[in-house]
């Protein structure tokens, strides 16, 4: 949803995503860039990735709604309360 709200800001000198992945139950975005280092959007394409990120961490996994990032079984993931219900009663 970000990317789409954001994609405008980056105009043709653009970085490319090299890695989208969930780490610790959350987001986490890796780019390159190929063209001058001192792209003009380069803090609203980072700060757009981090809202990200954000969002993420308090996105849950399996529906969508609100939920919070903690520590199931060894493993970090974001859940909401009726999901981790779910999760637990499996498990």
């Amino acid at each position: 949803k970000l990317l789409v709200e954001h994609g405008s800001i980056i105009g043709d000198n653009h970085p490319r995503a090299i890695q989208c992945k969930e780490k610790l139950g959350g987001l986490r975005f890796y780019l390159t860039h190929e063209g001058p280092k001192d792209w003009s959007d380069r803090e609203r394409v980072v700060t757009a990735i981090r809202e990200a990120e954000e969002l993420a961490e308090k996105t849950c996994e399996f529906c969508g709604a609100n939920g919070r990032n903690a520590s199931e079984d060894g493993w970090w993931i974001t859940l909401c309360n009726i999901c981790r219900k779910k999760r637990r009663a499996k498990n």
